[in-house]
């Protein structure tokens, strides 16, 4: 699908009539955990989770009384262009209900009633946040047909082997929630940036980031990344793709829960029996994710970096009430990295083929500075 094949820019806005407008609004603000955006004698909106909740003065819906015929909600589909769109909806059988108005910042509104009575609403707005999902996705691939890693006889874009590692997922029936080829690109290129020849990952699911990861590193037995996997079957087909992609010498697939493994991760790197990590990536489980934290930085050289996925979940990481236990946990990491002294930390959104998410990032500082 093109950026440009729907006219309808996704549900913006949803309007409540009410008969006394400051009393909703200290209702709602105090109900929402929120204040108002856009406060004015006749609109009061708020922003939730980058859609609209709009307060109009109209009429008391208690009883009734005064109340348009065109009900108490109006919902509102963003457009590019208020007029236009109207003329089109006519065009096509709509019943004209309400005028194009102008109620300020260059925010346009109109609606129309539909064949079957109901009240569409449409909505220009030039400091919408939303954007056309299609458009990330379209400018992922672009970016992943132009750059990325070029060696071992591949072009930056060409990958039979992530290919095939992405058909091997579905083909199993496992979630396909693997890193795009974007984010692939993005790892490899912070495994090369920090020198890396030991790297551990704290989830394989199919084996597509570890691929990417592998990749950056030198050789076997120089170079060696051990990737920590709770389902055996998905372990197996990991174990297959990465032969398949030319990394299986230097890749070792441990089966079971990590936060039972890491312990012993741990403990080898403190004998001795293995050195410190050059890099950590984390993407596993979420509800653990500080837990994870924790033991990546006990088992990184000083210089060496983690990297944690799906920091934002999609922005739900902002909701105060949510009792989601991944959502909990990835505020707990976000929190505990925050405050760590051990790291030099950022984070970033991200959004692509696999939506609106987010990395961070933690640099060991020398044992001595925490």
């Amino acid at each position: 699908m093109t950026p440009s094949s729907s006219r309808f820019r996704g549900l913006r806005t949803v309007t409540f009539h009410v008969p006394d407008l400051s009393r909703a609004r200290e209702w709602y603000a105090g109900t929402l955990g929120v204040t108002p955006y856009f406060d004015e004698p006749f609109y009061v909106g708020f922003d939730i989770g980058g859609y609209e909740l709009g307060l109009v003065p109209n009429a008391d819906l208690s009883t009734g009384a005064g109340l348009r015929d065109a009900g108490g909600v109006t919902a509102y589909w963003g457009v590019d262009d208020v007029k236009a769109e109207l003329a089109r909806l006519v065009e096509h059988g709509a019943i004209l209900h309400e005028e194009p108005t102008d109620v300020g910042g260059g925010i346009r509104v109109a609606a129309v009633r539909d064949p079957f009575g109901n009240v569409l609403g449409i909505i220009e707005n030039p400091g919408f946040r939303g954007i056309d999902p299609a458009i990330p996705a379209e400018v992922d691939r672009y970016v992943a047909q132009r750059f990325g890693p070029r060696e071992e006889g591949r072009g930056a874009g060409v990958d039979e082997a992530v290919a095939a590692a992405e058909e091997a997922i579905r083909a199993a029936g496992m979630p396909e929630i693997s890193i795009s080829t974007t984010e692939g690109h993005f790892l490899h290129l912070l495994a090369r940036l920090v020198g890396a020849r030991r790297i551990l990952e704290i989830g394989t699911l199919g084996g597509v980031a570890a691929l990417w990861m592998a990749r950056a590193l030198p050789p076997a037995p120089e170079g060696q990344l051990v990737s920590l996997e709770v389902d055996p079957e998905h372990a197996a087909v990991a174990r297959r793709n990465l032969a398949r992609g030319g990394v299986g010498d230097r890749v070792e697939v441990r089966v079971g829960l990590a936060l039972d493994l890491l312990p012993g991760v741990a403990e080898e790197v403190r004998q001795g029996e293995r050195p410190p990590f050059d890099m950590v990536f984390i993407d596993a489980d979420k509800e653990p994710y500080a837990e994870y934290l924790d033991l990546a930085i006990q088992v990184t050289r000083a210089g060496g970096l983690i990297v944690a996925d799906n920091v934002v979940w999609g922005g739900r990481i902002l909701d105060e009430g949510t009792t989601d236990p991944s959502v909990l946990g990835i505020r707990r990491f976000n929190e505990a990295l925050a405050r760590d002294p051990r790291v030099v930390n950022a984070a970033i959104q991200t959004v692509g083929a696999r939506g609106h998410d987010g990395m961070a990032l933690a640099l060991v500082l020398p044992r001595e500075a925490g």
